[in-house]
């Protein structure tokens, strides 16, 4: 890994430890985040909940959340490029919400979810 890369990994991995830690990451914001990473491009509003739903639980707003992602720049609205508003991450962010997905318990559960419908999910 080049080592710019490496760097901004770790820009990422403090910024979104400092959000975590200073509070003005929600429970909700880290657990979407980490989820949302399963997505290698643009994704609507109706993928992230397929995705981010999880079994018997009840899905906080969505787009509260997603808006504060968005506010937070760990989530990039493409508004205007579709009919239908679409987000995406920067790749060394997704890498980064990949890899605290990985250490997740949910991270299978996650991946079945957006293998059931590809191209629905945005994928």
């Amino acid at each position: 890994m080049p080592v710019a890369a490496k760097y901004l990994g770790l820009l990422v991995s403090r910024a979104y430890e400092a959000f975590r830690l200073g509070g003005e990451l929600e429970s909700a914001e880290r657990l979407y985040f980490e989820r949302l990473g399963i997505f290698s491009g643009a994704w609507t509003l109706t993928a992230a909940e397929a995705v981010c739903r999880a079994e018997g639980s009840e899905v906080p707003e969505l787009l509260d959340v997603i808006t504060g992602l968005v506010d937070k720049s760990l989530l990039q609205g493409q508004i205007g490029v579709t009919p239908e508003a679409r987000f995406r991450m920067l790749q060394t962010v997704r890498d980064y919400a990949l890899e605290r997905l990985s250490q997740s318990p949910d991270v299978d559960q996650v991946r079945r979810r957006q293998r059931r419908d590809p191209l629905k999910l945005g994928r």
